[in-house]
């Protein structure tokens, strides 16, 4: 029988009640799908995932007030999607964020889902969730710090941990294939790089209320942060470093919190696994 689980007997048979924290999850599931069907029926205000779609491929980086802040490998990825028409590919998007929440909160799903910040980064359509999702699981596969290296580009500090514990395969791994997608797509099309260094030159950081803090001031507390937790083994900090690192604080961004929550003891199985291994090996 399952940890925590219980039993019921109703005349004469006996039923497996199942973990309260499966329940919960259960339960969590069941209100983001209700979440999903409603905002896809009211179409809420999907902001972000609208300024994903909007781009132009050729010159993602001149919109105006839409202007797409993402590198040219994410540019280069939404590419196929952008002939979808707007409502399927805000509802891809939403659908993204939703299943990676659940992920992330697994038992805490329900609450979480009235959180105001959570609430915004589903209504807005944001990738906060789905970054957040690759942060974790590259601590078991390194790879997918090219998530955040590629898209936001400042949160994926994390990647400091590898270093700073001497995990030489693991941080060559993660660099290695961002370096390598950052090749082929600039052998794909250098002009988009040439556009998104100008960008980057010509532009000024967006500071947003209620976090007037530029990210200049907050990237060497989250680089703290993360050596920090690499030399004492507190695998949350890095969820917590890339909240702090984001290019841009908004309301919705304490959503990227929800990150730690795998981290912490009792998390993901398959990570804790992976992180008693490579202790024993150390």
């Amino acid at each position: 029988m399952a940890p925590n689980a219980g039993s019921l007997t109703i005349g004469r048979r006996t039923f497996v009640v199942p973990p309260v924290r499966h329940v919960l999850t259960m339960l969590g599931i069941g209100a983001a799908a209700i979440t999903f069907v409603s905002l896809t029926q009211s179409g809420g205000n999907p902001v972000d995932a609208y300024n994903y779609w909007n781009i132009d491929p050729a010159h993602p980086y001149t919109m105006g007030d839409n202007k797409f802040v993402y590198t040219p490998v994410a540019a280069q990825v939404l590419t196929p999607f952008l002939n979808m028409p707007l409502a399927t590919f805000v509802a891809l998007i939403r659908l993204m964020d939703l299943a990676a929440l659940v992920a992330l909160a697994g038992p805490a799903t329900l609450f979480a889902l009235f959180l105001p910040p959570v609430a915004a980064e589903i209504n807005a359509a944001n990738i906060n969730f789905p970054m957040g999702l690759a942060i974790v699981a590259a601590f078991r596969w390194p790879a997918l710090f090219t998530v955040p290296l590629l898209t936001k580009v400042t949160p994926g500090v994390g990647v400091l941990w590898f270093a700073v514990r001497r995990e030489w395969c693991a941080f060559a791994i993660a660099i290695g294939t961002t370096a390598g997608l950052v090749t082929v797509s600039f052998l794909a099309n250098p002009s988009l790089w040439v556009q998104y260094v100008e960008f980057l030159t010509n532009g000024t950081p967006s500071v947003g209320w209620p976090f007037p803090y530029p990210w200049l001031l907050r990237m060497p507390i989250a680089i703290v942060l993360v050596i920090w937790g690499a030399r004492t083994n507190r695998r949350w900090v890095v969820a917590a470093a890339a909240l702090l690192a984001l290019p841009r604080l908004y309301f919705q961004s304490p959503a990227l919190l929800l990150a730690v929550l795998p981290t912490l003891h009792g998390g993901w199985a398959s990570i804790e696994r992976w992180g008693r291994q490579r202790r024993r090996r150390a």
